[in-house]
């Protein structure tokens, strides 16, 4: 695995340029680890696929398992009800990436983060390439994770890379989220059908439990009789990020949580449109995690940052095709602080 800088803050592997460990000072200044995670690589191979993934080339899912680009078809070997699921069974979350300590501070003597290089040869996961890969992540002043995406096409093709990790504020370990409170900017969210694909339209918020424009405790949300709730036995929607408000250096607020057991506090700030929020719904792998940690049900969340799920072939969803000549650039940022 990679280390950080050397840093005890953070740290990496190459087997998907996954974040392993995030350490950040909780309200008495003790470091907590807020990610989910195992103590190999060997146990990453086994274990839950996503903890600490980067997940691409195409996150979230594909109806039908196919798009088409100026008159070609792709088509994918489907692994959700007939559709495509974060890429198939294998992504850039299965390969090992290629490291190396980030660029030079222009402000400091030291390097600048980490970065992850990875060369996807064309038709690897189905996908049109070949496609040059970058993931570089920098640990800020805050403490701030910010991870910059870039992919370079030699073909066109359709990009959705988003950062997977499971995070719980009160320790990776503390085995519930019910306490934490979460406030996602967002007025309105994807309408999914029976198969948890977008049909295109945008619903609203406003007078349902997916109402998180407020702060609101997750174990609450997580018992409303709300049909969204009940399908995917908790959280597991697409949020439009609020974009009304011009962005701070290219980034928009998408979402807020806190634990009241440690005082810290998690803000997302990204240049995507969209935000996935899923609370772990299904029983996790038994194999143990971090210093043997037992993950479980509803013992963690994700937020993440990305594009719209299915937009490849949903005409008015913010576009996801990539052409030669142009770079996919997205950024995400993790703040945290304590209250």
């Amino acid at each position: 695995m990679a280390n950080f800088l050397n840093n005890k803050f953070a740290r990496f592997t190459e087997y998907g340029a996954r974040l392993v460990s995030l350490s950040v000072p909780d309200r008495t200044g003790n470091l907590v680890d807020v990610v989910t995670g195992y103590d190999s690589d060997e146990d990453y191979r086994k274990g839950a696929r996503f903890f600490g993934a980067n997940v691409g080339p195409f996150a979230n899912r594909i109806a039908n398992a196919r798009f088409a680009i100026d008159g070609t078809e792709y088509h994918f070997t489907p692994n959700g009800n007939g559709h495509l699921l974060h890429s198939g069974e294998q992504g850039l979350d299965s390969v090992l990436w290629n490291w190396a300590r980030g660029e030079r501070s222009r402000t400091t003597a030291a390097t600048d983060g980490i970065a992850f290089t990875y060369h996807s040869p064309d038709g690897e996961f189905g996908f049109p390439g070949p496609v040059d890969y970058s993931i570089h992540y920098r640990l800020l002043p805050g403490p701030t994770l910010r991870i910059e995406y870039t992919a370079v096409p030699q073909k066109a093709t359709h990009l959705n890379i988003a950062h997977h990790s499971y995070f719980n504020l009160a320790g990776h370990d503390a085995g519930s989220i019910d306490d934490h409170l979460v406030q996602i900017n967002a007025a309105h969210y994807l309408e999914v059908d029976a198969d948890s694909i977008p049909t295109g339209k945008l619903l609203p918020v406003e007078k349902t439990p997916l109402d998180l424009r407020n702060p609101a405790r997750i174990g609450d949300r997580l018992k409303a009789d709300f049909l969204p709730l009940r399908t995917c036995g908790g959280f597991d929607q697409c949020f439009v990020v609020d974009t009304s408000r011009p962005p701070t250096a290219g980034l928009y607020f998408a979402a807020r949580v806190v634990a009241p057991q440690t005082g810290i506090a998690m803000e997302i700030h990204s240049s995507y449109p969209a935000l996935q929020f899923y609370t772990a719904n299904h029983d996790l792998p038994p194999m143990p995690g971090k210093g043997g940690a037992v993950y479980r049900r509803h013992g963690s969340f994700c937020l993440e940052p990305q594009f719209f799920p299915n937009s490849p072939n949903i005409a008015h969803f913010p576009s996801t095709l990539v052409r030669p000549g142009e770079t996919y650039r997205q950024i995400a940022e993790f703040r945290f602080s304590v209250f």
